[in-house]
């Protein structure tokens, strides 16, 4: 889970809101303008699974809106933690995250991203498996405080860009408390450096050369507030890893904002610069990639071919990543639990379970892991589902999705027959499922509710 937005505990700023028009409104007086639209924790989402009503996001719908919303001084910015939303274990291999990861990046540039830093959970394959991202895209990463371990810059510190006649530069921090050995790790060659030290050394360069001063911040554990109050010469900051809800908050000297996780949103920061003064009025919020926003040819093309290669590919069968794991207890399949409990087979075989992974094949889903794992018994482990080819009897969620592996249970070992909502969640969660209704779910899902267990 990710932590609660900082926002929440700022106090509201009333007053400060003003409207800002599309194009410069006064070269004379010195005012111009500024939109900032931004994303992050997209974490991979190239669209929405599409297992539950109503779900936002998808790169082709975002490359649409984005479109809608451009103008000519109008910065398109990522907070990070583009690619994925944690560390390992992931459900994939790693042939199938590059291919994921190369479809994103094509798909971002496409859009016409101005800048972006890579989020601690970008590093989780590696950081040569990032740099291949970063040397993929057409637009620039960027971070003040990311160097490798002999002391060379591995992406540049901040870039200029010029927007509605301003000179703006844009910077990113990352947070250098590295808590976790898996992030170790999965830094590699590269270290974090104090992002307090990097922002000394790189801030007053960029006030010199610049109207206006954006910052990209992804921290999980320092604290941003306290960063911000260091350093008010940073007009604008564009928070990573915490999300939020689009509103702009006052830290200090600088606009501080933070938008929806999974793509779902698209952050719009509406400025009024003066130069020698700096942001005057401000206003934000975010802007839903609904439904009903047509899908952008080219981009979805991206995501189009990305799941041709993981059909043809078979990847939800490529399992040789996981580790060694010693046998378990085996999963048996519902067919096998029939014989003692055959109204509940009855039962079961008419629900929407029964048909889990037909729903995958009709989408053309069924070789990607991602979806696989929620859609099948046991994938993942040693006697679970590895194919519709070599276990056909462990496709969609049986009984053992829920109960546990059944082999024992076939010798008269026990097996729970209790399910807790927490075990539904796994798959039925805020990503994949946001309208579920545990009660009403076992209600209707549950084989074993009407008949006592």
């Amino acid at each position: 889970m990710r932590s609660p937005s900082i926002f929440l505990i700022l106090p509201l700023i009333t007053g400060f809101l003003a409207t800002a028009s599309c194009g410069i409104r006064s070269h004379e007086s010195g005012e111009a303008p500024v939109t900032i639209l931004y994303t992050g924790n997209v974490n991979g989402e190239l669209e929405r699974c599409g297992c539950s009503e109503a779900q936002l996001g998808g790169v082709a719908r975002r490359k649409t809106l984005i479109d809608r919303l451009r103008s000519d001084n109008t910065l398109l910015l990522d907070s990070g933690d583009i690619f994925f939303g944690s560390f390992p274990p992931l459900i994939g291999s790693r042939t199938f995250y590059g291919y994921k990861a190369s479809a994103m990046v094509r798909a971002m540039s496409l859009m016409g991203y101005d800048a972006a830093i890579p989020g601690d959970y970008d590093f989780a394959q590696g950081d040569a498996f990032l740099l291949d991202r970063i040397r993929e895209a057409s637009f620039p990463f960027v971070c003040a405080n990311l160097i490798g371990r002999d002391g060379t810059s591995w992406v540049p510190s901040y870039r200029i860009i010029t927007k509605g006649g301003l000179r703006i530069s844009v910077t990113g921090f990352l947070d250098s408390t590295v808590s976790s050995l898996v992030y170790r790790r999965s830094l590699g060659h590269l270290m974090i450096e104090d992002p307090v030290e990097a922002a000394r050394r790189v801030l007053p360069e960029m006030k010199k050369k610049s109207d206006m001063t954006v910052a990209l911040i992804h921290f999980n554990v320092m604290d941003v507030n306290k960063f911000l109050e260091a350093f008010p010469e940073i007009d604008v900051a564009v928070i990573g890893h915490a999300s939020g809800d689009g509103t702009p908050e006052r830290i200090a000297g600088t606009i501080a904002v933070a938008g929806e996780d999974l793509g779902k949103s698209l952050g719009e920061l509406s400025l009024t610069v003066i130069r020698g003064k700096g942001v005057v009025n401000f206003r934000g919020a975010l802007v839903p990639v609904s439904e009903d926003i047509p899908l952008d040819e080219k981009a979805q093309n991206e995501v189009t071919r990305f799941y041709q290669t993981v059909r043809e590919e078979r990847l939800s069968e490529d399992l040789s990543f996981l580790p060694a794991a010693p046998g378990d207890a085996g999963y048996a399949g519902a067919k096998q639990c029939a014989g003692c409990h055959p109204l509940n087979f009855r039962t079961w075989s008419a629900t929407p379970h029964a048909f889990a992974f037909e729903t995958l094949k009709n989408k053309k889903s069924e070789f990607d892991p991602e979806c696989v794992v929620c859609h099948v018994v046991g994938y993942r482990t040693p006697s679970g589902f590895l194919g519709e080819s070599k276990t056909p009897h462990l496709s969609g969620v049986q009984c053992e999705s829920c109960h546990g592996p059944g082999g024992a249970h076939l010798d008269g070992e026990p097996i729970p027959s209790k399910v807790s909502e927490d075990r539904c969640r796994t798959c039925h969660n805020e990503i994949h499922s946001p309208a579920f209704d545990f009660p009403l779910y076992l209600e209707r899902s549950n084989p074993c509710s009407a008949h006592g267990l």
